[in-house]
């Protein structure tokens, strides 16, 4: 049985695939939830296939592992029997040299996101795919690696979607930003490792004043100055304190 990859997925310096445009365009359907992912670690955002191929992007977003993503990065064709077929991974993931230096297996890596039911039920149809991507990806010195809604629905995500409602769209102009984040920075550089209920009575006795000053805690977790227990569900008992690169205890 002749069984080779066509000459186009040979000799990629996979560095090359960031940044390009989709190989294969995602179009609307009714028998999935197609939508769009925006990402402000990438630049701009990428179309997803489905509802857990949207939560796996959100997941990327918030992984500081992650120096980038891309959606659709290749399509890989080859030759059976003079048939030809082809196959699109789902994500292309770049991790940063200092996730590298911790742990060398992070290269470069495929990602298709599949239900686990359906990799179940359809594995005779999509195996002969996945051993092609993992060959090319031993070839091009990166991984291949399929996940399941078992390692994306997790306490992780949820936290990540929670966080994703502070966005700084929905708050007010730079004057009351400045002065509202730098104080909750300050009080919780005063207090140390504290919890979000704690800080608040540390902060205001007045619960309007309290329920003014949450979003803006969640906000900085959101952006990472304030960090939290992410594989935990974020309450107002979670464990709050400051990035080591954030708040340092200047004049506000």
């Amino acid at each position: 049985m002749k069984n080779k990859f066509r000459k186009e997925n040979k000799g990629y310096q996979v560095d090359s695939l960031f940044g390009k445009p989709p190989a294969r365009r995602v179009r609307p359907s009714k028998c999935t939830n197609t939508g769009f992912h925006s990402s402000r670690k990438n630049g701009r955002g990428g179309d997803s296939e489905s509802i857990l191929e949207h939560d796996f992007l959100t997941l990327l977003e918030f992984d500081d592992r992650v120096e980038r993503y891309d959606v659709q990065p290749i399509t890989l064709r080859w030759v059976v029997d003079g048939k030809q077929f082809i196959y699109t991974p789902d994500v292309l993931v770049k991790y940063t040299d200092a996730a590298r230096a911790v742990n060398k297996s992070l290269k470069p890596t495929l990602y298709e996101v599949k239900p686990h039911g359906v990799l179940k039920r359809d594995w005779d149809k999509f195996k002969l795919k996945f051993r092609k991507a993992l060959s090319w990806a031993k070839e091009n010195d990166a991984r291949f690696k399929i996940i399941t809604e078992k390692q994306i629905q997790t306490p992780f995500l949820d936290n990540a979607k929670f966080l994703n409602k502070f966005h700084c769209s929905t708050f007010p102009q730079i004057a009351i930003e400045d002065r509202e984040e730098n104080y909750v920075l300050r009080s919780l550089f005063q207090t140390g490792e504290t919890s979000v209920k704690e800080l608040l009575a540390y902060m205001s006795e007045a619960k309007l004043r309290q329920a003014e000053l949450i979003p803006w805690i969640w906000r900085l977790a959101l952006e990472k100055k304030i960090s939290v227990d992410m594989d935990k569900p974020l309450t107002m008992v979670s464990r709050i304190w400051l990035n080591g690169d954030g708040y340092t205890g200047g004049s506000v």
